[in-house]
């Protein structure tokens, strides 16, 4: 893993996204290198905040190293992701990470 990636998670939150790191990594799956996100909300309080995002499925979804999603389903759908963030220096890191539900938007033009 990136150390410029991990640098955006706590310790905590890092291990809320390790288990897709470590599923798909023997596998050689990847992601896009760019998602595309809508953000809902955005609450903060002190050094804490919670993020509501949609992140389309298809730049979300990992592929194989043949560009194939490794799972079609929920491709084609926004899914809703909320992050619950806490400030730590100048910065901002995920403290925690879920996909729950769908977004009720159209396909992307």
């Amino acid at each position: 893993v990136l150390p410029a990636f991990r640098a955006d998670f706590t310790r905590k939150g890092f291990r809320t996204i390790l288990p897709t790191i470590t599923q798909a990594w023997p596998h050689g799956w990847k992601l896009p290198s760019q998602a595309l996100v809508e953000v809902q909300s955005s609450k903060t309080s002190g050094r804490r905040a919670t993020v509501v995002a949609c992140l389309w499925g298809e730049t979300t979804s990992y592929r194989t190293k043949q560009g194939a999603y490794v799972e079609v389903k929920g491709t084609r759908v926004w899914k809703r992701a909320t992050s619950r963030l806490v400030r730590d220096g100048d910065r901002w890191k995920v403290q925690s990470y879920a996909i729950k539900g769908t977004c009720s938007l159209g396909e992307p033009s």
